[in-house]
């Protein structure tokens, strides 16, 4: 059978990512296990003048207290607390510090020109080992958290996709958003981030990667002399969850004040990361986000998007639609854009050969820019088998995996939220008797 020339580039795009993730040695690090049980990666790659360091913790917001989400976020935040800091990463280092929480890991990552590798270590090392935690601080940075979700709060379009994750996911642990909400964050208290300091923040629930311009020995040394000190819990920590109801099939219809709009979100239960389909179910949200696009592109005021997330224990396939349109949120106007019949729609459409290969080489792409240390961390963080099994499995990826995914989705319930956002007063629109602030 031959190949449409469009297939046969993009089959091209993935051998060429392959060849060159295979050829840059991504999956064989000089690996060292310090006595504390911090796991040590190092890739040597002269003449870059560039160096990475990242330490990954391997637990996060899904951990967070009941009835404190935002409690890790906030701790990724203690660990640099001074603006400081990042700016002298950035301009005296040439580099960058950032901390991302996700609800599966609190990473660190220092970057920085070849020579001040010590420097970066050196910057990390004490912050993770001695994170100093007070009242003051805890309540300087819960302030600014409170702040930040205000803006949260008050874009509807953000608020729908948490509102949709929540009753999908009832008491689980995915149903509370990283940042937390203003009541949960409030309710914090130092002791808290003490709490997960001292459970979560340990040298063998951490792994260390370096990749860069440095000698193996040197950064091995390094390591083991600034790191080596950091303490162990000693035990694994269990993921262990009260499992969700069944999610409500009823859409909920929520009215707040703000500009006019209507968005909606509808979802449905995913694959974990560890899934053989998780994978499939990455290319197939590309699919569907492209078919939506194209379906929005020339209505006005109309946009919508798709997306997917794999985490440790479950994954979340999600449709977001907006409609900024005047008429969208008259009383009695149905939705231009449903986005539960979106999301039905779309994915019960057949994936063709084209969209697949096009999506398959998208998402392969950027998978093997991901960075060989973050893969090999996702390895450890997930469980899975290795980071070139990784790699496999994305380029081997069949469009009958992605089709059977479809298939999978389609058999789950799917749960709608609809945020209908009207200004305080808005002159020519009767009332509607289910909106609470217009009776």
């Amino acid at each position: 059978m031959k190949l449409s020339f469009s297939r046969f580039i993009t089959c091209g795009i993935v051998l060429m990512f392959a060849f060159a993730f295979t050829a840059s040695g991504q999956d064989r690090p000089r690996f060292e296990k310090l006595l504390n049980e911090l796991d040590v990666l190092i890739w040597s790659t002269a003449g870059t003048d560039r160096v990475t360091v990242r330490l990954r913790i391997h637990n996060g917001a899904a951990y967070d207290p009941q009835g404190k989400a935002g409690t890790f976020a906030l701790v990724g935040d203690i660990l640099f607390p001074e603006q400081g800091v990042r700016d002298y990463f950035r301009e005296d280092l040439d580099g960058d510090l950032t901390v991302e929480v996700t609800y599966d890991y609190v990473e660190v990552t220092g970057t920085a020109r070849a020579d001040e590798f010590l420097t970066v270590l050196e910057t990390l090392a004490p912050a993770l080992m001695n994170t100093e935690i007070t009242k003051e601080t805890t309540e300087t940075l819960k302030a600014k958290q409170l702040e930040k979700l205000k803006g949260v709060s008050a874009d509807p379009k953000r608020a729908v996709s948490i509102a949709a994750a929540t009753r999908l996911f009832g008491v689980f642990p995915y149903a509370r958003p990283v940042e937390g909400t203003p009541e949960s964050v409030s309710s914090i208290d130092f002791a808290d981030l003490i709490y997960v300091r001292e459970r979560f923040l340990t040298a063998d629930n951490a792994t260390l990667s370096i990749v860069g311009d440095v000698r193996s020995d040197y950064a091995y040394l390094a390591a083991r002399r600034l790191m080596g000190g950091w303490k162990k819990a000693g035990t694994e920590i269990p993921a262990t969850f009260r499992l969700p109801e069944a999610p409500p099939k009823e859409t909920e219809t929520v009215y707040v004040e703000g500009e006019v709009g209507r968005h909606g979100a509808a979802a449905v239960e995913s694959f974990p990361r560890k899934h053989r389909l998780y994978h499939a179910a990455e290319v197939l949200s590309r699919i569907v986000d492209g078919r939506l696009k194209m379906a929005t592109a020339e209505r006005e005021g109309l946009s919508a998007e798709a997306s997917n997330e794999g985490f440790l224990l479950k994954g979340m396939f999600l449709v977001e639609t907006s409609d900024l349109s005047p008429q969208a949120t008259v009383p009695g106007t149905d939705s231009r854009l449903p986005a539960r019949a979106a999301l039905t729609q779309w994915l019960t459409l057949p994936v063709t050969e084209k969209e697949f290969a096009d999506a398959h080489a998208a998402y392969f792409a950027e998978v093997s820019e991901k960075g060989r240390d973050r893969l090999r961390a996702d390895v450890e963080t997930y469980g899975l088998g290795s980071s070139e099994d990784e790699i496999a499995a994305v380029r081997d990826l069949k469009i009958e995996e992605v089709r059977e995914a479809a298939g999978e989705l389609l058999s789950r319930t799917a749960v709608e939220v609809v945020i209908i956002s009207r200004p305080p007063a808005v002159p020519d629109v009767p009332a509607d008797p289910k909106d609470p602030l217009r009776r």
